[in-house]
C-alpha cells in the first residue's frame, strides 16, 4: 500500500478562509477511475480543532496506482486551480508520500 497525505494550513488571522474544494464532477471522476477500479483503497479528510489545518489521506493499492493518480492529467489541472486558490488565500500545502 502507498499513502499520500496532503496537509493544508491556513493562517489564523481573523479572516475566514475556506479550504479548496473540488467540484462534484472531479469527485465522480476519482471514484470511477480510481476507487471503482480498486486503485484507490480509501480517502479520508480531517480538520484540526482550530480549523487551521486540513489533512487529506489517500491510500493506494500499489505504488503504480499512486503514480497513475499523481500523473493523471485531469487531476494535475485541478492541482493548478488549487495552487492558485491557495496562493490567493495564503494557504500552504505540505505533501507526504510513503
Amino acid at each position: 500500500m502507498t499513502k499520500l497525505e496532503i496537509i493544508s494550513v491556513r493562517p489564523v488571522d481573523g479572516i475566514i478562509r475556506q479550504f479548496y474544494k473540488v467540484d462534484e464532477g472531479i469527485l465522480e471522476y476519482i471514484k470511477q477511475k480510481f476507487e471503482d477500479t480498486n486503485k484507490l483503497v480509501s480517502i479520508s479528510s480531517k480538520v484540526s480543532e482550530d480549523y487551521s489545518t486540513q489533512t487529506k489521506t489517500f491510500l493506494f493499492n500499489t505504488q503504480e496506482d499512486y503514480v497513475d493518480f499523481v500523473e493523471d492529467k485531469v487531476l494535475q489541472y485541478q492541482n493548478v486551480l488549487q495552487d492558485r486558490y491557495n496562493t490567493y488565500h495564503k494557504i500552504t500545502i505540505v505533501t507526504n508520500d510513503t
